[in-house]
């Protein structure tokens, strides 16, 4: 059984492929203006031609989701809320803020501080991305 879709290039998008994207995100930047709506686009690239042309973010790029973030699954995994990275269970019957202040998340956060990114960040939603 396969999961995903295996890349088998090094583009995700061609240029002009990237290029309509473009347009049609200016467009609803636009609309949104217009109808006074919030527009939201996850996630913030500040170049999409890199970011679809398989290009690696630099480790000026930033995330705060392990730093704010904690996800609850239904099965009770606990998470920092970042790569689904197991940081307790409720069925430890520890409180959700013993989980949050724990070793184990204090330790992923801290791999976080020291590294900026790692590449399962590379295409996150939640990333920051800066390219050169």
């Amino acid at each position: 059984m396969m999961f995903g879709v295996p890349i088998t290039k090094n583009n995700y998008l061609a240029k002009k492929e990237v290029n309509v994207l473009i347009e049609q995100l200016k467009k609803l930047e636009e609309k949104s203006f217009k109808y006074k709506t919030k527009l939201s686009v996850k996630p913030k690239i500040d170049n999409l031609i890199d970011y679809y042309g398989g290009k690696n973010p630099t480790t000026m790029s930033s995330c705060k989701i392990p730093f704010d973030t904690i996800a609850i699954y239904d099965n009770g995994k606990v998470t920092t809320g970042c790569l689904a990275y197991e940081v307790g269970h409720l069925k430890e019957k520890r409180s959700i803020k013993d989980i949050w202040i724990s070793q184990k998340t204090r330790d992923f956060q801290e791999l976080i501080n020291d590294n900026k990114i790692i590449p399962p960040c590379f295409r996150c939603c939640g990333l920051d991305y800066v390219f050169t």
